[in-house]
């Protein structure tokens, strides 16, 4: 939200460190506001999940929407907890994913040593939220998310298409929950 307050135009593409924006789709977003800009305030692009150099296709990580990123400057605004999205005011448009080329690249972890470096950071600031919103916990809770995730992932999400970078992205995922 600082940073949008600073943010010059009309509209505002929200982009991680993480993230790339191929030309095809830059194209695409720079006619749909030239077209279709008063029809809507926010847009929800595909996302192609990279884990470990691997486009992860699988899992329910493909097509990967996650939150709007091209937004209209004056309608919306981030919430305040990590991860918990952006509410908008006005019409949201999604960006179908039958073309790949229309979906940002995210290279998520390049490496497994990268990843309890951001599982740290990411479940000390869950832990933190969960305590001050007064949340209880079990180990049977955790234990029971972490199954559940599981076969969210690797079952039913087919993660198993992906090969070895699928089932051990299935396991960190849940391991995530449960940590």
């Amino acid at each position: 939200n600082l940073g949008v307050a600073h943010a010059v135009g009309d509209w505002v593409y929200v982009l991680d460190a993480d993230e790339r924006v191929t030309e095809e789709l830059r194209s695409t977003l720079t006619r749909l506001i030239v077209e279709r800009g008063p029809e809507f305030s926010a847009a929800v692009i595909p996302f192609k999940h990279h884990f470990c150099g691997k486009w992860i296709q699988f899992g329910g990580w493909y097509p990967g929407y996650c939150r709007p990123q091209l937004l209209k400057r004056g309608s919306f605004r981030y919430r305040s907890r990590l991860h918990s999205g952006v509410d908008v005011d006005g019409p949201e448009i999604v960006i179908p994913a039958e073309d790949h080329r229309l979906a940002v690249v995210h290279h998520t972890y390049q490496d497994l040593n990268q990843y309890p470096r951001k599982l740290n950071q990411y479940t000390d600031c869950e832990a933190k939220a969960f305590v001050e919103e007064g949340a209880t916990h079990s180990w049977h809770a955790q234990l029971a998310h972490f199954v559940h995730d599981w076969q969210v992932y690797y079952d039913s999400g087919q993660g198993r298409r992906d090969g070895m970078h699928g089932f051990i992205l299935a396991f960190c995922s849940a391991f995530y929950r449960y940590m």
